[in-house]
């Protein structure tokens, strides 16, 4: 088997093992290797909100080939919503079924938290996205918000 590293030219010799009446002779070849896509990656982050009620998140993601990447949120929060960011860094139309791709420039998402009926110290609530290069898509990755305090 052949797994070639890089795309391009590669040359290869062979030789055959001959006996004394078939004697045998060193031979080459080329093989031209296309490029290969490799998925791109997503990542993980953690958001502190420290008592805000909105928070704007910048969804990450990279591809070897530097491909241009879009972004998809894969499940939504429970405790918060989330929003499309327009070209001007406003709000935009609310998130509402996973699968969504974003329209934002930048990779922005608004996350607001929902208001909660009675105080609570500290709420974490996770959401999932992972990017794609138009051919392969990243595994998902998680963005962990933290909401130390909350106002009722």
């Amino acid at each position: 088997m052949y797994f070639p590293e890089l795309a391009g030219i590669d040359i290869f010799k062979y030789q055959s093992v001959g006996t004394a009446e078939l004697p045998s002779y060193r031979v080459g070849g080329t093989i031209d290797v296309s490029a290969v896509n490799k998925a791109p990656t997503s990542y993980s982050k953690t958001v502190e909100l420290d008592g805000e009620t909105h928070y704007y998140i910048r969804l990450r993601g990279s591809d070897p080939e530097n491909q241009l990447l879009s972004y998809e949120i894969t499940s939504l929060p429970f405790m918060g919503t989330l929003y499309q960011v327009t070209a001007a860094n406003d709000p935009g139309q609310p998130i509402i079924a996973a699968g969504t791709v974003l329209t934002s420039p930048t990779n922005h998402v608004l996350y607001v938290a929902l208001a909660s009926s009675s105080a609570m110290e500290e709420v974490s609530d996770t959401f999932s996205y992972s990017v794609s290069d138009g051919y392969l898509k990243s595994k998902e990755s998680a963005i962990t918000v933290y909401n130390n305090e909350i106002a009722t």
